[in-house]
């Protein structure tokens, strides 16, 4: 089960892992596709599937609530984020949904674009792959999905980064970083002894 988990709009990317699976299913392993959100690009994608004779093999959740999204994370075998600039330049910052994901240790597979890389490390915690290449999207939910091991190793890499990184508790510790040496470059440098002698004549 290959699951998207995002609104369905064209900064999501969701038309590449239709294609994906096509070839997924074309070369016999048996792919099954779960788009969790809704949005304008709902009745496209539907009709992209029905083309390509994937519609058996696709589901569409609509909207979701936030404890059914985080069963799906976990229940699924990989969790695809193919995020793609738009025609008119629209694209990701740091998406929350490989987040959720990677702390839940699933294995994420996502594109190398704006802030995503801050997040997944390529071959570490998920597999990146460039924007709108369905070849190399293809190969790698093939290869999460085909091979056990390296995908239980990027899945424990994935929940890793998110605790060590992006944990309430390691948010908190940049904060009080921040905080600590904003505090001490606004305090006033002590007065040297020359200062001092000046100050008193």
């Amino acid at each position: 089960t290959i699951l998207c988990p995002d609104r369905l709009t064209g900064v999501k990317g969701h038309r590449y892992p239709l294609d994906a699976v096509a070839l997924l299913r074309a070369d016999g392993l048996d792919a099954r596709l779960v788009l969790a959100g809704d949005g304008h690009l709902r009745d496209a994608l539907v009709a992209q599937a029905r083309g390509l004779g994937i519609d058996g093999a696709m589901e569409l959740t609509g909207r979701v609530s936030h404890e059914r999204m985080l069963r799906l994370m976990s229940e699924a075998d990989v969790v695809a984020l193919p995020s793609a600039t738009t025609v008119r330049g629209e694209r990701e910052g740091i998406p929350v949904s490989p987040m959720k994901a990677m702390a839940l240790g699933a294995p994420v597979v996502a594109t190398a674009i704006s802030g995503v890389p801050e997040l997944v490390e390529d071959g570490r915690s998920g597999l990146l792959v460039p924007e709108r290449d369905v070849p190399a999207l293809a190969g790698a939910l093939r290869r999460v999905l085909s091979e056990p091991l390296p995908a239980a190793r990027l899945a424990g890499g994935a929940r890793a980064t998110v605790e060590a990184e992006h944990s309430l508790a390691a948010s908190c510790a940049r904060l009080r970083e921040l905080m600590e040496g904003g505090v001490a470059a606004a305090r006033p440098a002590a007065a040297g002894p020359a200062e001092e002698g000046a100050a008193a004549s």
